[in-house]
């Protein structure tokens, strides 16, 4: 019984010890950033009225080593405004999540929130709305 004892104990110790594959992975604290440029023509039915629609781009972020990164990524935000002049401005709201990749292989993700503003002057029955912004957002991925 006392061979059965210290043997479980060794091992014990053993596994304790060790450098476990399940636990190596290691916390680490990351800002990605990079620029957002969002863009969409907008019917508006008439002047003084709701109007709503989508922008788009793509994004990709990075840190500030290169090494942590998203792949290019396809976002799409909807907005809703008031056309009461000739010129719209509107912030539009991703809210998307982004992959955060090491060497190729997915280590984490982030979420995309930041505002961006987007304006533009009515044609028509049309607005073209842009605008970009330099995103910042931080992450914790393991490794």
């Amino acid at each position: 019984m006392k061979k059965i004892v210290a043997i479980i104990s060794t091992m014990l110790v053993f596994l304790l010890s060790s450098n476990n594959s399940i636990n190596s992975g290691e916390s680490k604290y990351l800002r990605l950033s990079g620029y957002l440029s969002l863009s969409g023509n907008i019917y508006v039915p008439s002047q003084n009225s709701y109007a709503s629609g989508y922008v788009s781009g793509w994004v990709s972020l990075k840190d500030s080593s290169g090494e942590y990164y998203t792949n290019s990524t396809y976002v799409n935000a909807y907005v809703s405004f008031w056309a009461g002049s000739n010129y719209v401005y509107v912030t539009a709201y991703p809210n998307q999540n982004l992959t955060v990749y090491k060497n190729g292989k997915p280590v984490g993700s982030v979420y995309l929130s930041d505002g961006v503003p987007v304006s533009g002057w009515i044609n028509g029955n049309y607005v073209y709305l842009s605008g970009s912004k330099y995103i910042m957002v931080s992450t914790y991925v393991n490794e």
